[in-house]
């Protein structure tokens, strides 16, 4: 796996170091495939394309394609931008999480002009003629080894055409991802357009490769995004990018971006259920404005199946009803508020392996495919909660298990968290969880309803916690809060002998 580490670093370095380089300019204008470098998706055009190191979605895939490991469902994707002088460009992307920690995306954009007149060195008219640009993508992005590390790779099949002459080629894009532990700061790498000239008639011209990279910090009320680009492309100086996002309400997202190409811009995002439209306003001076509009679906495990309609209340509860299979999981995920925790991923793994990952759908619910018999362990986690793993055993022909989960927000940064069970994995309440360091006691918190703890904010250091419970042994744990980050610690508590 060590290559692969050194594989997103030397992409990383790579596209910070050329920057510097100026040299590049003195292709300005020589390049073809200028349709590449317009910006896919409203939602980085309205950050200002500012998208390197986020590039979480189908449309990721052109910023940084390392970005799509993140995509946790099936997801197909449509854009489009009307451009000057009628000028059209649509895009059609679909994108399928694969192995659990990989992501396939494959799709295709077209740009198109209107019918114009031709006519011959005398003037005189000989008809009609067109042009077009259009490229096949075909990209693989995964993480390596462990969570804070993604590469990503896509192949590009370009063609273009004007009136009976075509060009045709081929190129690579490279990414690379890195996250830190909390979830909230990553930065971002790639290098686009690597590949073959492509030739018109009787003259070659090179492809506009473009470097880039960037940074991303998501606040703590995971409400606002943070985001920051440094591009080079072939045949142009430097170029820098910043953009904000805010979500005012669940279902609603402005935001705003500032780029050295193209000024201010800005847009906002509307998400109903798993379907997302984004639109963007992008001025270019005096040659006018743009308009962008892309929309997301998304398809879950249970996506195919229609919403419930909401049930009338009534004052009588009725029976949950048990769904129909076997050797299956099911649950809904809530926070300690009892409220809805929308669309996490719940992952699956047995013996250390990841077997599957889906995203819980409609909402808060989740429901496994039917299982091997076998031990597996569940994580369920979303960005700005602290994640909860259970193990579960499945017999032949079992009834459907109903597993629920709670999750902690991640209010405290250096805390210790996780959960006190029995013997038989049952939750343990009111659990005593004291803090030593050095031996003098710093805190004390107790377990909840569903066994989890959360101590409060600890400086670096050693310590040790001391859990007990009546009619349990007292269990003794050293750990070290280092790095800025919340340590999971789960503590099973043995019964005392009778």
């Amino acid at each position: 796996m060590k290559y692969k580490y050194l594989i997103t670093i030397l992409i990383m370095c790579l596209a910070a170091g050329v920057f510097a380089a100026d040299s590049i300019n003195e292709y300005a204008g020589t390049t073809s495939a200028q349709f590449l470098r317009i910006g896919i998706g409203a939602r980085p055009a309205a950050l200002g394309e500012s998208y390197c190191a986020v590039s979480d979605d189908t449309y990721g895939v052109f910023w940084n394609p390392a970005g799509a490991n993140r995509i946790n469902a099936v997801e197909y994707a449509f854009s489009y931008n009307k451009w000057f002088s009628d000028i059209g460009k649509e895009v059609v992307m679909a994108s399928l999480p694969v192995k659990s920690t990989s992501t396939v995306s494959f799709g295709m954009i077209y740009l198109h002009v209107p019918s114009m007149v031709k006519s011959d060195i005398y003037g005189n008219d000989k008809g009609k003629f067109t042009a077009y640009s259009m490229a096949g993508v075909l990209s693989y992005s995964s993480r390596i080894h462990s969570d804070s590390f993604a590469y990503g790779v896509s192949v590009k099949y370009l063609q273009e055409g004007i009136d009976t002459d075509k060009a045709v080629g081929y190129c690579l894009d490279l990414g690379g991802m890195y996250y830190a532990s909390s979830d909230r700061f990553s930065i971002g790498a790639s290098v686009q357009n690597l590949g073959s000239k492509m030739k018109f008639v009787s003259e070659s011209f090179s492809l506009p490769m473009t470097l880039k990279t960037g940074c991303a910090y998501r606040f703590k009320n995971n409400k606002a995004l943070m985001l920051f680009d440094i591009n080079k492309a072939t045949g142009e100086d430097i170029r820098y990018s910043a953009g904000l996002e805010y979500s005012v309400y669940k279902a609603l997202a402005l935001r705003g971006g500032y780029n050295t190409g193209n000024s201010f811009t800005c847009g906002f995002g509307i998400m109903y259920k798993l379907l997302f439209f984004d639109y963007a306003f992008v001025p270019y001076g005096d040659l006018g404005y743009t308009h962008r509009v892309s929309t997301r679906m998304k398809f879950g495990y249970e996506v195919r199946h229609k919403y419930p309609k909401e049930e009338k209340k009534t004052s009588e509860k009725k029976a949950e009803k048990l769904p129909s299979g076997i050797n299956f999981v099911y649950g809904t995920v809530v926070d300690i508020d009892k409220n809805p925790v929308e669309n996490p991923t719940v992952r699956i793994s047995q013996n250390g392996d990841e077997r599957l990952r889906i995203m819980a759908y409609p909402l808060n619910t989740y429901k496994t495919p039917e299982l091997a018999v076998g031990k597996y362990e569940i994580k369920v986690w979303k960005t700005g909660y602290m994640p909860e793993i259970r193990d579960i055993v499945i017999t032949e022909n079992q009834e459907p298990l109903k597993l629920d989960f709670e999750l902690i927000p991640v209010r405290e940064t250096n805390a210790v968290y996780g959960k006190v069970v029995d013997s038989e994995n049952n939750a343990l309440q009111n659990v005593i969880i004291e803090v030593f360091q050095k031996g003098k006691k710093i805190s004390t918190v107790y377990s909840g309803a569903d066994g989890n703890y959360l101590t409060p904010e600890l400086p670096f250091g050693n310590y040790t916690l001391r859990i007990s419970s009546e009619n349990h042994h007292t269990e003794r744990v050293k750990c070290k809060i280092e790095r800025g980050r919340p340590i999971l610690i789960n503590i099973p508590l043995a019964p005392l002998s009778r």
